[in-house]
């Protein structure tokens, strides 16, 4: 295979996997729902090699989930993974803050005060989908400003699992007002260049929805026990 036809080949694989991942955080692909390699080479008119090589990709990320005989299906959602998966996120995403700290500009601040308006005005208009999509944009602007590939790897693919969950529990579920504040507080920690306060507020604001719907599944369990 050519460079040229290797670099093609890559890009194509690189584009159904970032097109299966969001379908499947935005809740498009259900839990427990089969994928067929075959239907998705159809649809985005590609040959079935990236679409399994995706596929296989997003079953080594924990997306997918693959059985003898069944064959690929979206991964479920348990309450033991809402621990699994938030507790590491705060951990290296509290790190992140502690190492942007020694980096960051002031004009970077500046950046991030205007990105967290933009989840404020979002919130505020009771726009959940646009509210997520600013929250992951403040978070990722800190862990870009860390510029270790080590938290950024880490971070995105747990981060999307998280929005997963959010995208299906959180629709209707008013959490972002306290995310606002755990905010400023992150920001002002980037004024004062002071990694404590930065590395509490960054903690806090993945364990508070952590434990929101750590309950919510349990009520949910609860209620289709009592059916």
């Amino acid at each position: 295979m050519s460079v040229e036809r290797e670099s093609e080949a890559l890009s194509a694989k690189e584009y159904v996997f970032r097109t299966l991942r969001q379908r499947i955080v935005e809740g498009i692909y259900s839990p427990g729902e089969k994928i067929l390699d075959k239907q998705i080479a159809d649809e985005l008119e590609l040959s079935r090699t990236p679409v399994r090589e995706a596929i296989q990709l997003l079953v080594a990320q924990r997306f997918l989930d693959s059985f003898p005989r069944v064959g690929t299906v979206v991964s479920m959602i348990k309450k033991e993974d809402i621990f699994m998966l938030y507790r590491p996120l705060a951990a290296i995403q509290a790190l992140a803050v502690e190492v942007a700290i020694e980096k960051i500009t002031s004009e970077q601040i500046t950046a991030l005060s205007v990105l967290n308006q933009e989840f404020h005005d979002a919130v505020s208009q009771h726009n959940m989908h646009a509210a997520m999509e600013a929250d992951k944009n403040f978070h990722d602007v800190i862990v870009a400003i860390a510029a270790n590939p080590y938290i950024t790897d880490t971070s995105v693919n747990l981060q999307m699992h998280v929005q997963r969950l959010e995208y299906i529990f959180f629709k209707h579920v008013p959490i972002f007002t306290e995310s606002l504040m755990e905010h400023d507080l992150i920001i002002n920690a980037f004024h004062l260049k002071n990694p404590v306060i930065g590395r509490e507020a960054m903690s806090r604001n993945w364990h508070r929805p952590m434990n929101i719907l750590y309950q919510l599944l349990l009520e949910q369990e609860k209620d289709h026990h009592q059916i």
